[in-house]
């Protein structure tokens, strides 16, 4: 029965149903179309729902879901098939027998249709339930789809380059850029960032600027918006800088480039992972002063960031003003323009906008206050934006003695030495106003214009090193070279802040013109300093007497000032430098002109004077009034015409004085009386000759003490007259205090027995006997001996004169000194600072080292030496006799040796395998010459199979009239110089080594054989 009835239900399925359903389709047709209006109303709204929430998420820069859009597409598109359905359905033939029935086929399909469309608008609808319709984009920095504002400079390609390496290096995680302000540091970062974007070294680029006050929050928020994501506004900055952390650990690979640093700052805090662990992180870190990158930063690589050359400054000039600089009238005045911005892109920039467009009245205008630095307010076309970057830099230099040497470094003129703790020698350059050197004599940093030297570092602070050395015990700066070491460190902070920049030598530099007219405008504005020098249009009259009660500084170069008040009232006068053209040591032109000559009673109101600098003046007489300058500590009178100077003897105060380069013959008994006096300079007095007796040993606090050039006769009968015997050498023992010396002594008979105070010097240039012309390869007085004796003389230095002395980095003999070598036996100490050594004429000479007696293991002789000129030694037999270690003159650079005719070789192998610095080689008219470096006994490389020595820096390399040369070295060893740019064999007959420096050097560019 059951089975009966399932195959009935079963007909019934297959016959039935398909009849039945398409009058259900038809019994239905309103009800469908009903409810598909229905729905699709619905959907409509729920359309313009999500619409509206995508348009504003749009406006706010969100990024829409892709399923949100996709859903949009696919609501227009069924809501377009409804309304064409709906269409249909009002056009269709839907009845039939003229209208008296229905047309059940046409409304079974529109039916259907009606029905599948509502259910499938139901669908839609539910799946356009989104609970968000949008999404936090990361914005892409600008600045990395832009390349407007770089140009690419070939002076700052090799700086580019090395940064991008160092980001490529996995070792480095922490690197800066540091440069004046202004110079393009933030321009070069970002070119950094678009072409690591490009090169995909990093997916994410991010920038965030710190600036001089930082704000944690606002950094912490700059970096996660970049990164897409939220902190919290009122959570604690330790909460957002956890929530940072994590998120960055989580990049592979993001640069972040934080701009503008101005000191000590808590990456951690912030919330960037630091070098330990932090995933693919990497900072760049930009600054004005090295020492924040590197001593409170910790950067792993620093890259410097100079000013532009001419030619770059130009095309960086012409890409804002266009071609029309190179036209007619206007071209030459560009050119100049372009030269007073030295360089500098923040001054080239503001300036080429301002001038753009403009008529050759107005570039002509502006290229005339350019000429008046220090007179103009920095206003329109004055680059304001340069003078800001460069006072904001000033204004944040640490601490007031800082700033004030800064200040300091603009208001003196002096192309040449000054007091002695540091010497200062200046020369132009053309994107630099003046290159000045830190190491004799100075007591104040400055510069000069282009067309001549000019500010000094005349005494680096020279306030601040006067002060210090006598007023300023609370600095614990109790000495001139305390002084001289403190002022060191003022000028490696300077130039590690880019106020001052590096010269040729480390010691050197140069300060940008730029930035000397803001150093000027804030020392006549903050410090009330007057100062002229070195322009084309100088002022020519004084300023108005309310200026002068409060000025502090006064310094005066070469200016159309022509007359001097008879009184000068100066109250708070600290500072007063006059300077006239350097071109001539002795200013004839000012000696014929009594307006230029110094009032009697100039000085009477600036009695708080504390330094008085005149260089190259016509003072015969000294006026009267400066007796009145009881507060003076420094007096400065290099290079001038002097008469009588016996009042200076009333400066009890002086504890500088200098007299460089005047013409005084003879040094008076009252200078005995200045018994405070620290340094006394009276080195290049070429007609001074006598020193009374009993003056010096009368400077009983004096530390440094220079006479070099001077031809003193000490200890004999001398002066105009014959009469008065001068000073001995012996005084210089009782300067318990002396700690630097620079002397010329042109009698080695009159040297004393008793050279007690050798011991005490740790600053020295000591020349004894007849000048030779040799030029001392530093500027740096520290360590120099030379010395040399007329023929017959008979002056024995074992164990003499050259040992007393500590420190010695040079060392000159000439002459037939009673030596046997420089080096010797069991007392030697190898010289460990000795830099350069040349002996010439001496016939006693042996060996250069001897350590045959020593009894331990083998010296290091020469260390550091780095030059070394033997010259004329007719029975050196040996550079080298006995023992030594192989790090023997590792660091020798330049090796000369003439005139040697029993020495056989130049050294032993041992010795030659080490001198991988060796640049230059020349030997010539060694007459029993017959290798360069020599096997000895026991040198294991004697036994040995063939083996090649590389000298790999050597560049020159000269052998000439050397009849017995044959090789270059004994056994089979084989040398090779793969920097061999001149090579140069003359009279070598036997030489057979000619094919082998040929086969091993591929750079020769000159070569006579």
């Amino acid at each position: 029965m059951d089975i009966a009835t399932s195959a009935v239900a079963k007909v019934a399925e297959y016959l039935v149903d398909p009849i039945i359903h398409p009058f259900t389709y038809c019994c239905t047709y309103n009800t469908n179309f009903e409810k598909l209006n229905e729905e699709v109303d619905k959907l409509k709204n729920a359309r313009e729902s999500v619409r509206y929430k995508v348009d504003g998420s749009r406006i706010k820069g969100d990024g829409i879901q892709h399923h949100v859009e996709e859903w949009l597409i696919a609501v227009d598109k069924e809501i377009n098939e409804v309304e064409t359905l709906i269409a249909d359905k009002e056009n269709s033939n839907n009845r039939w027998l003229k209208g008296l029935c229905p047309n059940l086929r046409t409304r079974y399909q529109l039916s259907k249709k009606a029905e599948r469309e509502a259910n499938a608008i139901v669908g839609l609808h539910e799946k356009g339930r989104f609970d968000s319709v949008s999404f936090r984009t990361i914005p892409e920095e600008t600045w990395l789809k832009s390349t407007q504002d770089f140009m690419h400079f070939e002076s700052r390609k090799s700086t580019l380059k090395g940064i991008l390496d160092a980001l490529s290096n996995r070792n480095f995680n922490m690197i800066g850029v540091y440069g004046m302000g202004g110079i393009g540091k933030t321009t070069l970062v970002k070119e950094v960032g678009r072409q690591v974007k490009e090169n995909n070294l990093f997916e994410k680029v991010i920038s965030s600027r710190v600036s001089q006050t930082p704000q944690i929050k606002n950094i912490q928020g700059e970096i996660a918006e970049k990164i897409g994501l939220e902190l919290a506004e009122q959570s604690h900055e330790t909460v957002r800088a956890g929530r940072l952390l994590e998120r960055l650990k989580k990049e592979t690979k993001i640069l972040i480039i934080l701009d503008d640093f101005w000191g000590s700052l808590d990456l951690e805090a912030i919330g960037i992972p630091l070098a330990d662990d932090n995933g693919g992180c990497k900072v760049l870190l930009t600054a004005r002063s090295q020492d924040v990158l590197s001593c409170k930063m910790d950067c792993q690589q620093n890259f410097f960031v100079d000013v532009l050359n001419e030619k770059e400054a130009r095309s960086l000039f012409r890409k804002v003003t266009g071609d029309c600089i190179d036209n007619g009238e206007l071209k030459s005045v560009a050119t100049e323009v372009v030269q007073k911005c030295a360089g500098l892109p923040i001054a080239i920039v503001p300036m080429a906008k301002a001038l753009k467009n403009k008529c050759l009245h107005e570039w002509k205008d502006a290229l005339r206050q350019l000429r008046m630095p220090f007179l103009r307010s920095f206003s329109g076309t004055q680059a304001v934006a340069a003078y800001s970057a460069i006072e904001l830099s000033y204004n944040q230099l640490g601490g007031e003695e800082l700033r004030k040497t800064r200040v300091s470094s603009t208001i003196s003129s002096s192309e040449t030495s000054r007091i002695k703790p540091l010497r200062v020698n200046i020369t132009s350059s053309h994107n630099m106003i003046s290159t000045t050197k830190v190491s004799k004599t100075t007591t104040s940093i400055s510069s000069s214009s282009k067309t001549t030297s000019g500010l000094s570092i005349k005494h680096l602070g020279i306030l601040e090193l006067v002060n210090a050395i006598t007023a300023s015990l609370t600095q614990n700066i109790n000495t001139v070279d305390e002084a001289r070491d403190r002022a060191h460190t003022l000028v490696c902070k300077l130039k590690n802040s880019c106020l001052l920049l590096g010269g040729w030598r480390s010691e050197w530099f140069s300060m940008h013109d730029v930035v000397r007219d803001v150093a000027i405008s804030i020392a006549s504005r903050v410090q009330h300093v007057f100062a002229v020098k070195n322009v084309v249009v100088p002022p020519t009259s004084w300023p108005d007497k309310d200026a002068l009660k409060v000025c502090t500084a006064i310094s005066l170069k070469n200016s159309n000032i022509s007359e001097l008040p008879q009184v000068f009232e100066c109250p708070q006068l600290k500072y007063f430098h006059i300077a006239n053209d350097p071109s001539r040591r002795i200013p004839v032109h000012i000696a014929n002109d009594p307006s230029r000559r110094i009032p009697d009673k100039f000085f009477t109101g600036m009695r708080e004077l504390r330094v008085l600098d005149f260089a190259r003046m016509h003072l015969l007489p000294l006026p009267s009034s400066l007796r009145l300058l009881q507060n003076l500590q420094t007096l400065s009178l290099d290079y001038c015409e002097l008469g009588d100077i016996a009042i200076v003897g009333d400066l009890k105060t002086l504890v500088i004085l200098t007299l460089r380069g005047s013409d005084m013959e003879k040094l008076v008994e009252e200078i005995g009386q200045l018994t405070h006096l620290r340094l006394l300079d009276l080195s290049n007095c070429f007609n001074l000759k006598v020193i009374p007796p009993n003056v010096i040993s009368s400077l009983s606090q004096l530390e440094e003490l220079y006479i070099g050039e001077s031809p003193i006769m000490w200890g004999k009968v001398g002066g105009v007259d014959g009469e008065g015997r001068n000073a001995s050498l012996d005084e210089l023992n009782n300067l318990s205090k002396l700690t630097s010396l620079e002397i010329l002594i042109e009698d080695e008979k009159t040297l004393p027995r008793d050279l007690s105070f050798f011991k005490m010097l740790q600053r020295y240039s000591i020349l004894i006997g007849d000048q030779w012309a040799w030029d001392s390869p530093s500027d740096d007085i520290s360590g120099i001996f030379q010395l040399t004796v007329a023929s017959g003389a008979n002056i024995c230095l074992n164990g003499g004169h050259i040992m007393q002395l500590k420190g010695i980095k040079e060392l000159c003999l000439g002459g037939s000194l009673d030596m046997k070598s420089v080096l010797y036996g069991s007392h030697g100490e190898g010289f460990p600072q000795l830099k350069h050594l040349e002996v010439v004429e001496n016939s006693n000479l042996l060996c250069v080292v001897d350590t045959v007696d020593r009894a331990t293991a083998p010296t290091t002789a020469f260390p550091v030496l780095e030059s070394l000129f033997l010259r004329d030694l007719r029975n050196l037999e040996k550079i080298c006799r006995g023992p030594l270690a192989a790090e023997s003159f590792c660091q020798l650079r330049d090796m000369r040796v003439n005139g040697c005719d029993k020495l056989k070789n130049v050294f032993p192998l041992v010795i030659g395998r080490g001198l991988q610095q060796l640049q230059f080689i020349e030997v010539t008219e060694c007459q029993n010459l017959d290798v360069i470096f020599a096997a000895e006994r026991g040198d294991e490389s004697s036994n040995s199979n063939t083996q090649v020595i590389e000298l790999t820096q050597l560049t020159i390399l000269e052998l000439c009239y050397l009849p017995q040369l044959t090789s270059f070295c004994t056994g089979d060893l084989h040398f090779e110089f793969p920097s061999l740019e001149k090579l140069r064999i003359l009279e070598c007959p036997q030489v057979k080594f000619k094919s082998t420096i040929h086969e091993s050097t591929k750079k020769v560019r000159s070569r006579l054989l």
